[in-house]
């Protein structure tokens, strides 16, 4: 009864699944305390979900730091040619790193619409960070 408890937290569920009334599924729920198993079971899923992720991102990042400095010892070596590494690739490098370590993808934020500013409204809010004050207040 537990298994079908876990796939749908329902007694009524249980009850048609199992073939048992309703507050036998009922009883066997509090008396095996399903609910508290529940949380258990998804917390413990979540801590190895967690886990792993960790896992995976610490091996990214390893792999990541020893390119990097291979690459910056064969730069220093002098023994890369302009044609197998750019400034874009150590960009790139420099940018999945900083990812994975978890800084922002992008440096763009919408914060929201300024389809109908003005420039002199839109520099205001830059210098400011308040937004223009309208009679009609369209843009407040």
């Amino acid at each position: 009864m537990f298994t079908a408890y876990a796939e749908r937290q329902s007694v009524e569920h249980v009850a048609a699944k199992c073939g048992v009334h309703h507050a036998t599924a009922r009883r066997y729920k509090l008396a095996d305390r399903w609910d508290e198993r529940i949380a258990n079971v998804r917390a413990k899923a979540q801590r190895e979900a967690d886990y792993t992720l960790a896992a995976a991102m610490a091996q990214s990042l390893g792999l990541i730091r020893v390119f990097k400095e291979k690459l910056s010892a064969a730069i220093s070596a002098k023994s890369v040619k302009p044609s197998e590494v750019t400034i874009a690739d150590l960009e790139r490098l420099v940018r999945l790193e900083a990812y994975v370590l978890g800084a922002a993808e992008s440096r763009h934020e919408v914060i929201g619409r300024f389809n109908d500013w003005t420039e002199t409204e839109l520099e205001h809010y830059a210098r400011t960070g308040e937004r223009p004050t309208r009679s009609s207040g369209s843009a407040a």
